[in-house]
């Protein structure tokens, strides 16, 4: 029961990368260190619902995680954050068909092989 604001933590934030992603494919490619172009950008970014709805998941992951350390030993809950490593990576192969090479997924394992080590010593 204790773990569950670290999962929210986890959904929250994988949430709020592939939404953001999908808003700035709607916007294009960040117009470079120009003042008035990144302005402007920036002000169509925080007019776009997809952007704006991945800056609350932020905030609402940012509480979560702040329930969680309630309850948790940072030193216990924060390597699990790890598997945003995994989630984000599996979801954007999925929903944005990005591919992953064969070394990419080698490392995904390794994260999901060390994080479930870590647990077992919790």
């Amino acid at each position: 029961m204790k773990y569950i604001p670290v999962a929210l933590t986890l959904i929250f934030v994988t949430y709020g990368q592939l939404i953001i992603k999908h808003g700035v494919g709607q916007l294009g490619p960040f117009p470079g260190l120009s003042f008035s172009p990144v302005l402007k950008y920036g002000f169509k970014a925080l007019t776009n619902l997809s952007i704006l709805s991945g800056l609350a998941a932020a905030v609402v992951a940012s509480f979560c995680w702040m329930a969680a350390l309630s309850k948790c030993r940072l030193s216990d809950v924060y390597p699990i954050l790890s598997l945003n490593f995994v989630l984000v990576p599996a979801c954007a192969a999925l929903f944005f068909k990005e591919s992953m090479s064969v070394l990419q997924m080698v490392g995904i394992a390794i994260i999901v092989i060390g994080v479930f080590v870590f647990a077992k010593g919790i």
